[in-house]
């Protein structure tokens, strides 16, 4: 029997079977690896609970006084999270989305804007601060216009 016949031979019904039970097991494993790993890890880790959190961003010059220069919105199930920063980059409003985990005393994430010249993609690495209320770091990305990769240190301050 060759691969056609043994198709031909399927009961339509076992194909809906076969195809529902696919959809079910895959559900199954999404619902573990999006919601209950996370969540579990979270709690074993001890992680604090930054969901739904806004910090107010300052470049790292160390005028925490002056005006913030972007927001930090936080979602968190468990060690993953997931962020957006809205920023003023002085020629208008940039939205950068951010995705990636919370280890330990660390936050890392990487990120994209598709807003900006060519495709910008990147890393970001927070420090918590003891008090949870601060977040220290620095993103790291290709800059378009210099052409080469910088780093730029920035502190957030919880709301």
């Amino acid at each position: 029997m060759n691969v056609v016949e043994f198709f031909q031979n399927i009961d339509p019904k076992e194909w809906v079977v076969a195809i529902f039970g696919g959809l079910a097991v895959l559900s199954v494993q999404k619902g573990f690896s999006d919601f209950i790993i996370p969540i579990y890890k979270g709690k074993v880790e001890k992680l604090p609970n930054f969901n739904k959190t806004e910090w107010r961003g300052y470049p790292d010059n160390n005028e925490l006084d002056g005006e913030p220069t972007s927001t930090l919105t936080i979602r968190q199930r468990g060690n993953k999270i997931n962020a957006k920063i809205v920023r003023d980059a002085g020629k208008g409003i940039r939205n950068f989305h951010y995705s990636g985990k919370m280890y330990g005393n660390q936050i890392v994430l990487e990120f994209f804007d598709e807003q900006g010249p060519g495709y910008i993609v990147g890393t970001m690495v927070l420090h918590i601060g003891s008090d949870l209320r601060t977040l220290r770091g620095a993103s790291t990305f290709v800059h378009q216009d210099k052409s080469r990769v910088v780093s730029y240190f920035s502190t957030y301050k919880r709301v």
